[in-house]
């Protein structure tokens, strides 16, 4: 994985917060996942998910699905602080989790299969929610 020190501007609870992206943490269809901590508080990491250039209609997707998940309030769907926009592109800024995306965390094999039920629970729980909220996940 690479890294970076390239910095955006995210306006998070009303707030201009600059980020530093520091570490590449994973790569997808979609776009690139990085580790970044706010300028004005260090102790405290996000996820930025820096999306692959795009059209003006993948943007405006991207930008409605952003403004619905900051929305969210439930513990089992990653909380999403934020978005902003470059001439290019546009990111996602979202709770860190340290052991990477779940996918990445089942693929390793190191879970005992007693520990899966549990986080097959809460991905039950968390599509219950969404469908609650009239949310279709893809």
């Amino acid at each position: 994985m690479e890294s970076t020190n390239h910095t955006l501007i995210f306006n998070l609870n009303g707030k201009e917060t600059e980020m530093i992206l520091t570490n590449e943490v994973g790569r997808g269809t979609f776009g690139t996942v990085w580790q970044a901590k706010a300028t004005n508080d260090s102790n405290k990491e996000y996820a930025v998910k820096v999306l692959n250039k795009k059209t003006g209609d993948e943007v405006k997707d991207a930008e409605k699905e952003a403004m619905m998940m900051e929305q969210l309030d439930t513990r089992f769907v990653v909380a999403v602080y934020g978005s902003t926009y470059t001439d290019t592109t546009m990111a996602i800024a979202m709770k860190f989790f340290a052991l990477g995306s779940l996918q990445n965390v089942l693929q390793q094999d190191k879970l005992p299969p007693h520990a899966r039920v549990p986080i097959l629970l809460d991905i039950a729980k968390a599509m219950a929610y969404l469908h609650s909220q009239n949310i279709i996940h893809r």
